[in-house]
């Protein structure tokens, strides 16, 4: 597993800060956020993507708490992506002010899309937003050593170093492991055959004409 680090810097504004000037608790979950959106948007993609379909509902989310921040305070916020599977990512923030930690943070998303009754099912991450950091990172990752920080690493973005804190051999999984999925996709291709099938039966009822268009007279002649 491989880390990549996004630092970001924000002021703290007055209407982040309760009575004693200090900032409110719960604007460190926000500025997690804020990071995220951000560095979606440094690698040309966006947290919303309707292009794609999916969305991104947080699943776990946590921060602790060493020192204040004051309102016009200036906080570095460092991101990193400390695991990603199939259908989720982790993030681990850290808050610093003047070099000093004052906070530390951990979220956890998983990648959704709506299925035809409209409701939300966790589904593989695309590879447009899997791949953000270019083929040619992705295919260095693997010659990576064990442990450590490696690099530096060129991508489509710039250069990069990556710290390698485990390494897991991949393996095939079970059947019993992906059933559900399987199911999922045999139920969603079942559907879609049903409703082609339903619409073409629909447009078979009915003329289209496009506007000005003469209509197509009906013969009456009886064979």
């Amino acid at each position: 597993m491989a880390e990549h680090e996004y630092i970001i810097k924000r002021r703290v504004e007055f209407n982040e800060t309760d009575m004693a000037g200090i900032v409110h608790y719960s604007n460190f979950f926000r500025y997690m956020e804020y990071a995220e959106h951000a560095f979606f948007r440094s690698l040309g993609q966006s947290i919303v993507n309707r292009e794609l379909g999916v969305g991104w509902p947080r699943v776990h989310c946590t921060c602790d708490f060493k020192h204040p921040l004051m309102f016009e305070d200036e906080v570095e916020i460092h991101m990193l992506i400390s695991a990603k599977t199939s259908k989720t990512m982790s993030y681990q923030f850290r808050f610093r002010k003047d070099g000093t930690e004052v906070a530390r943070g951990n979220v956890t998303i998983v990648c959704v899309r709506r299925n035809e009754a409209g409701e939300m099912k966790s589904t593989r991450i695309p590879e447009e937003i899997a791949d953000l950091f270019g083929r040619q990172f992705a295919e260095a990752l693997p010659t990576l050593g064990t442990v450590g920080w490696q690099g530096p690493i060129p991508s489509a973005y710039g250069t990069h170093l990556v710290r390698v804190v485990s390494r897991t051999t991949p393996r095939e999984p079970s059947l019993d492991e992906v059933r559900h999925r399987v199911v999922e996709d045999l139920v969603a291709d079942r559907r879609r055959g049903q409703n082609e099938a339903a619409f073409a039966e629909v447009r078979a009822r009915y003329e289209l004409r496009l506007p000005g268009e003469p209509a197509v007279e009906q013969s009456t002649e009886q064979p």
